[in-house]
């Protein structure tokens, strides 16, 4: 009789069950080659053309929006003035919002309510200005839709600025002390419609700063204004309400 042992055990099983036989595995530091598989002669090969590269001036069909590209990020004021300088966006799409605590943006900063114009700041919300913009909204009011229309048929060139420098209010308003009071000036721009008389430096750096203020003087001939003068419940100062009911 032999001596029987686990071993013993082992190598009679191999010799029943051939499928169990020990196989030499890798070390845990290393792994073991992958069987690589043979090629199948029925399946086509795919040639893929190579990755294109999205620019701002074109879109792929699948309508992803390109990424923006910006001139070098700096923080460099000029000594003289104080005026920082302007960063030109180029891109094809319209970032809707802007946080100040957003990554690579830097605000013009506002000193809201202060009486100075230069140290209140401008109000930027042109999205020529993407980086440095600290407002958000769309110029010209309710017209906005009509230069959207106009870029999109290709009429309007995007990146149009109006040259706003010989232009001024037909009409002197303020200052007033309601202007610095934060109880009575609420979100209004008391300085939206002087933006070449109080920041006409940044202007000539080339920021796109615009009028947030209409100003306009016409003559209005309201009939309910004559039946009012006639009726003597108002009352013509000359320069408001003419005597004519204009």
């Amino acid at each position: 009789t032999g001596h029987f042992s686990p071993r013993n055990k082992l190598k009679n099983s191999e010799n029943v069950f051939p499928s169990l036989k020990r196989t030499t595995k890798a070390p845990k530091h290393q792994k073991a080659p992958k069987p690589r598989q043979a090629k199948d002669p029925r399946r086509p090969k795919i040639n893929r053309p190579p990755l294109q590269t999205m620019s701002t001036k074109k879109m792929n069909s699948g309508g992803i929006s390109p990424r923006m590209t910006k001139k070098q990020r700096t923080n460099k004021k000029e000594e003289d003035d104080g005026i920082p300088v302007p960063e030109i966006t180029d891109l094809d799409y319209v970032n809707l919002t802007t946080h100040s605590d957003a990554f690579g943006v830097d605000p013009v900063p506002i000193s809201w309510g202060h009486p100075d114009p230069l140290i209140r700041g401008p109000v930027i919300c042109t999205v020529r200005h993407n980086i440095q913009r600290n407002a958000i909204g769309a110029h010209s009011g309710s017209y906005c839709i009509y230069t959207g229309l106009a870029v999109a048929a290709g009429k309007l060139n995007p990146d149009y600025v109006p040259n706003l420098k010989l232009t001024s209010p037909v009409a002197k308003i303020g200052p007033h002390k309601s202007w610095s009071d934060p109880k009575k000036m609420a979100s209004i721009d008391p300085f939206g419609h002087l933006i070449t008389e109080c920041y006409g430096g940044y202007l000539d750096k080339g920021f796109d700063i615009r009028p947030t203020i209409a100003v306009t003087k016409a003559h209005i001939d309201l009939p309910e204004c004559r039946e009012a003068i006639a009726a003597g419940r108002l009352v013509p100062d000359g320069v408001i309400l003419k005597p004519t009911g204009q």
